[in-house]
């Protein structure tokens, strides 16, 4: 078990500097009123999904058949978050962005900030 939460551990170490380097680059596109190519969160396909949604889809949810229940539950909260951040941010049109959709987009990033950490430090 060890092992499995190890390797884990670091692909949620991973899959939190891709959520932040999406967010560090759709932030630059509001700033900067750029245009900004969304992706999709993986669930419906991996074609259009960010490097999170793809690590996520293809490595970790395949793995959790020995996890723990507590960690199957925490990742599937991750997944809803993750896929709830990218339909919200899609809503932001970065040349005329709305505050309002911006604060929503950093309210549900937050939270699946959380869980991600919730879920490596359940990894220790």
């Amino acid at each position: 078990m060890g092992n499995m939460n190890d390797k884990l551990r670091n692909m949620i170490e991973e899959i939190i500097a891709q959520h932040e380097l999406y967010l560090k680059r759709l932030k630059f596109a509001i700033l900067h009123r750029k245009e900004f190519q969304h992706k999709d969160c993986g669930r419906k396909g991996l074609e259009n999904a960010c490097h999170f949604g793809k690590k996520l889809y293809t490595e970790i949810l395949p793995t959790l058949q020995d996890a723990s229940d507590e960690v199957k539950r925490i990742v599937m909260e991750i997944e809803e978050f993750h896929c709830e951040f990218h339909e919200v941010s899609k809503t932001i049109n970065p040349l005329n962005p709305l505050q309002e959709q911006v604060n929503s987009m950093k309210t549900v990033s937050l939270r699946l900030y959380q869980k991600l950490l919730q879920l490596k430090s359940l990894l220790k």
